[in-house]
C-alpha cells in the first residue's frame, strides 16, 4: 500500500509517498510533475525496498523554499532535511530528468548519505543549445482574464509527449509515440497547475544543470541509465561520450517502459552489500494543527484542523466541484476541520457516488472522536452530509437551503479529453459561478461577483473543478436529485 503525507519541517511542508520495507530508496520526479510520476516505480520496488518519493519544493503539495533556489545544487540541503525527518541516514538515491540533477548535486554535497546514485534521463547540453532553449521552453501562466493560461499549459503537456523540445513542430524534433491516454495527459496538466507561475524554478536550474563538466568530484558509485525509449536520448548519449569519474557505470534499457523499469531494478539487486540498512517501520500519523493527509482505510483525505475552542466540534463540507479553501477557516470557538472530499483537491480519487464520499467522512470523525460534531454544508453536500450523519447518531447537520429541480447546464461534463476541450468548460463554469445564480443551471439568474471575476479567483475554482474532473457532473446530479428530493 502507497502511503501519502505532509512532512511539517521547519518553515514549510513537504509532500512524499512512501512504501515497502528494505534498504531505503528515495525517488526524486521529472518537473513540472511531482511525485505521482513515480506511482509506478514505486509499485516496482516496494516489494523489496522502502521507498519514498518526496515531491520536490514548490511542486505537488511541498511548499517552496524559503529562499528561492538560483541553482540545482540549492535544493541539495532541502532534501538532507526530509532525510533527517524520516531518520533516513543513507539511502539509494534514484531521479529522472530535473530529478536526475537534484540528485547529482545532492550526492556531490552529501556523498556520505548516498549509498548508490541511480540517474535516468540524465542529458548533456552544450552551453548554445540551453541558451537557444530556455527563452522558449518556459510560457508564463499565471492566471489571465480570458484563461489563455489554461490552454497554454495543457498545449505544453501535450507536445512534451510529441517534440522534443516540446515548441519545436518540424520532423527532426517529432517523437516515435503517440499521446498517452486522456487520464495521464490531464494528470500532468494539473502537477503544471498545482506548481503555479513559478513551475520553471527547479525545471530551468535542472536545465543549466545538464553537464558533463557538472559530474567532475561526483564520488559515490552511480548508474546512469540509457533507456531507449527516453525523449533525451540523444542528449544521454552526448552525456555518455564524455569522459565521466569511474565511479560512473552505463545500463543499457531496450525502449518498453517495462524494460526500464526492471533494469532499475536489477541495479538496485546486484548493489548487494553497499545498500543501506533497513529502516523500521515508521509510527502512525497523529493529528496536528493544520494541514495533513489523514488515511482512511487504503485512501487519504485532504484536511485542515483546527484544535482550539470549547465548543461543540464542527465539520465544513464544500459543494461539489470545490475544495476546502471554499470553507470558512476556523473562529476560535470550537475544534473544527476542514477537508476535501474524496475524489476533489488533494483527497485521493473515489467514485462519484454519495456513499463513496460519506463513509471515509464518516470513518474519519470516528478516528478523531469526533462524534457529536455539527455539519455545516452548502445545498448541494447535503446529500453527503446527511450520509454521514446516518452512520454517526449524535452528528447533526446544520439546516442548508431546499435545491429546485432545476435543468443543468449541458457543460458540465469535465471528463477529461485529449484536445483540452475540458479545460475550456471548466474556466466558463468557473466564470459562471461569478455570473449566475444557481450557476450550474440552465435556468440561472444574472449576478455579478466583481471580486470573483478577478482571474486568480476564476483560475483557483476552475484548477478545483478540473482536480475532480471526471467525476464532476455524475456526482453533481446525484446530489442535487437527493437534495431535491421531498422528504
Amino acid at each position: 500500500m502507497i502511503r501519502r503525507e505532509l512532512l511539517a519541517l521547519p518553515g514549510r511542508l513537504v509532500h512524499l509517498r512512501h512504501a515497502g520495507t528494505g534498504p531505503p530508496v528515495v525517488l526524486l520526479h521529472p518537473s513540472p510533475l511531482s511525485s505521482t510520476a513515480m506511482l509506478p516505480l514505486i509499485e516496482q520496488l516496494a516489494d523489496g525496498y522502502a521507498v519514498y518519493a518526496p515531491d520536490t519544493p514548490g511542486y505537488g503539495l511541498s511548499e517552496a523554499l524559503t529562499q528561492p533556489p538560483v541553482s540545482a545544487a540549492d535544493y541539495a540541503p532541502a532534501l538532507a532535511e526530509v532525510l533527517d525527518a524520516l531518520r533516513l541516514e543513507r539511502v539509494v538515491l534514484y531521479g529522472s530528468a530535473t530529478g536526475a540533477q537534484l540528485a547529482l548535486e545532492f550526492a556531490k554535497c552529501f556523498p556520505h548519505r548516498v549509498a548508490l546514485l541511480l540517474l535516468d534521463n540524465a542529458a548533456h547540453f552544450e552551453a548554445h543549445e540551453r541558451e537557444a532553449m530556455l527563452p522558449r521552453y518556459f510560457p508564463e501562466l499565471a492566471p489571465r482574464a480570458d484563461g489563455s493560461h489554461l490552454l497554454t499549459a495543457w498545449h505544453l503537456t501535450r507536445e512534451l509527449f510529441r517534440f522534443f523540445p516540446w515548441y519545436a513542430e518540424g520532423t527532426a524534433q517529432r517523437m516515435p509515440r503517440g499521446l498517452p491516454a486522456a487520464s495521464v495527459l490531464h494528470g500532468c496538466f494539473l502537477d503544471t497547475l498545482r506548481a503555479g507561475p513559478d513551475y520553471a524554478r527547479a525545471y530551468a536550474a535542472a536545465f543549466r544543470n545538464e553537464d558533463a563538466a557538472r559530474y567532475q568530484g561526483l564520488a559515490v558509485p552511480t548508474r546512469v541509465l540509457r533507456w531507449a525509449g527516453s525523449v533525451l536520448l540523444p542528449q544521454i548519449d552526448a552525456l555518455l561520450a564524455h569522459p565521466l569519474p569511474s565511479v560512473v557505470t552505463r545500463v543499457d534499457a531496450p525502449a518498453a517502459l517495462a524494460a526500464r523499469y526492471a533494469a532499475i531494478r536489477r541495479c538496485l539487486d546486484e548493489a548487494g552489500s553497499i545498500l543501506p540498512a533497513s529502516v523500521p517501520a515508521r509510527p502512525a500519523p497523529r493529528l496536528r494543527e493544520g494541514r495533513q493527509l489523514w488515511p482512511v482505510g487504503a485512501a487519504h483525505l485532504y484536511i485542515h484542523v483546527s484544535q482550539s475552542g470549547r465548543e461543540r466540534p464542527w465539520l465544513r463540507l464544500h459543494a461539489p466541484g470545490a475544495s476546502l479553501q471554499a470553507c470558512a477557516a476556523a473562529d476560535g470557538t470550537a475544534p473544527g476541520l476542514r477537508l476535501d472530499l474524496p475524489g476533489h483537491g488533494e483527497s485521493d480519487p473515489a467514485a462519484a457516488e454519495i456513499a463513496a464520499l460519506a463513509d471515509p467522512i464518516a470513518q474519519l470523525m470516528r478516528e478523531l472522536g469526533w462524534l457529536d460534531a455539527v455539519i455545516e454544508t452548502p445545498s448541494l453536500s447535503l446529500p453527503i452530509a446527511e450520509a454521514v450523519a446516518a452512520q454517526l447518531p449524535a452528528v447533526d447537520v446544520a439546516p442548508a437551503p431546499p435545491i429546485l429541480p432545476l435543468a443543468l447546464r449541458a457543460e458540465l461534463d469535465l471528463k477529461p479529453e485529449r484536445s483540452g476541450a475540458h479545460v475550456l468548460r471548466a474556466f466558463a463554469l468557473a466564470r459562471e459561478q461569478a455570473l449566475s445564480e444557481p450557476w450550474w443551471s440552465e435556468a440561472a439568474q444574472p449576478i455579478c461577483d466583481e471580486t470573483a471575476l478577478r482571474p486568480a479567483a476564476v483560475h483557483a475554482r476552475a484548477f478545483d473543478l478540473l482536480r475532480c474532473a471526471a467525476q464532476f457532473e455524475p456526482l453533481l446530479r446525484r446530489c442535487i436529485d437527493a437534495a431535491a428530493k421531498p422528504d
